[in-house]
């Protein structure tokens, strides 16, 4: 059967429930010429689970820029937790001096305000009702350009492209454009080069603490009023039972650490990057000695985050039908692995090529091009300005 418009076409079908998609979703579906918008998830009412963070200055300009498209909400009710500066332990000594043989516990104030993001309420301000939600999966694996496994699971038409569902009847969904929001591991693109991929990892809790090291002011040396961006010492806890001062050295991890009020505090701890990636039962073994040595002990774990991020490799291949944005574009910063506010600003300009290509075949009365159409929609992602600077931070 076919799911569609009574047009008997979507103008856009998002595969994903990401903030990638749903962002993109509500910018299209805001936008004056109000394109007909599928969103196409098995997940898509279920909650967002990584914990995202973000300079205050970053957030505050896209909702600016999200508030002038009509949607309204970034600032008020898509972040929840707000510090008025962060801190850094790079331990350094008392004279902001790194030293090879003498690990110090300077801290480094950065002068800039952090937000961690709402995740309930960020998808609330996107998943406004504005457009169509179908609750089920897109069948298919990329096995070259425009090549899909299972055969007929993914159909190139001359002017739409025909998606089926992983539902009971194998039903399809037809439209002109079809966009990839299915994140890093997505098997809609095909992104060349990841062999030389690294790996970002991180073990995350939000939990309660107790212990010497917690006052009403400090949990261990981290300052409830501030955000704790990179604790990355280790000479205090590297011998602990079980692990290594080697490997502590060789293979060095931060702790990332969010007060979130009084009782609950998130802490990760993070491998930057590495190939091989670092397991997460390591990171979770540091966390747990790193917290002993400040004289702070975990009460009670009220949420697990396990965060593998793929950094670097290749940019999506050319030639493809089907649009990425977010993760699946590639677009985590290959240095930190930072992608949210990057997604988001992106989308911005994808939203207004994907409009344009809508009205220039309306405007030229002429048969739609799906494959020029999707080049020129992912080279608003990818402008040669963007590229470069991609390029640099890989070479960094």
């Amino acid at each position: 059967s076919i799911i569609d418009t009574p047009s008997g076409l979507y103008d856009v079908a998002i595969i994903g429930s990401g903030p990638a998609s749903c962002s993109l979703a509500a910018l299209l579906a805001a936008s004056p010429s109000n394109p007909s918008v599928v969103l196409l998830s098995q997940n898509a009412n279920k909650r967002w689970v990584p914990n995202y963070g973000c300079w205050a200055e970053e957030w505050e300009v896209l909702d600016e820029l999200y508030a002038a498209r009509g949607i309204h909400g970034l600032m008020d009710r898509g972040s929840d937790v707000h510090w008025e500066d962060t801190d850094c332990f790079f331990g350094e000594t008392s004279h902001g001096v790194l030293s090879r043989d003498v690990e110090g516990s300077h801290r480094r104030t950065i002068g800039r305000e952090y937000v961690r993001v709402s995740r309930r309420g960020l998808k609330e301000v996107f998943c406004d009702g504005t457009y169509e939600i179908i609750c089920q999966d897109v069948s298919g694996t990329a096995v070259n350009t425009n090549v899909y496994m299972p055969p007929g699971s993914i159909t190139f038409h001359e002017t739409y492209t025909e998606l089926t569902l992983k539902d009971a009847s194998k039903s399809t969904v037809r439209a002109k454009i079809v966009v990839d929001g299915t994140g890093a591991e997505s098997s809609f693109t095909i992104r060349d080069g990841r062999e030389k991929e690294g790996y970002q990892i991180a073990y995350g809790i939000e939990c309660n603490v107790d212990g010497p090291g917690v006052t009403e002011s400090m949990v261990g040396d981290y300052d409830r009023q501030k955000m704790t961006l990179f604790d990355f010492r280790s000479k205090a806890w590297n011998n602990a039972d079980g692990l290594h001062d080697h490997d502590a050295v060789q293979k060095p991890t931060f702790n990332y650490v969010m007060p979130l009020s009084k009782e609950v505090i998130f802490f990760e701890e993070t491998s930057l990057v590495a190939n091989l990636a670092m397991s997460f039962q390591e990171c979770k073994d540091r966390l747990r000695d790193r917290l002993a040595s400040q004289n702070v002990r975990i009460t009670n774990v009220l949420e697990e985050e396990f965060c593998y991020i793929p950094m670097g490799g290749g940019l999506p291949r050319k030639g493809q039908r089907i649009v990425p944005v977010g993760a699946a574009a590639g677009l985590v910063h290959p240095s930190t692995g930072y992608q949210l506010c990057r997604c988001l600003s992106s989308n911005l300009a994808v939203c207004d090529q994907i409009v344009s290509e809508l009205a220039h075949v309306e405007d030229l009365n002429q048969p739609f091009d799906p494959d020029i159409a999707a080049a020129r929609i992912i080279g608003r992602t990818w402008t040669p300005d963007a590229i470069r600077q991609r390029n640099f931070a890989v070479f960094g």
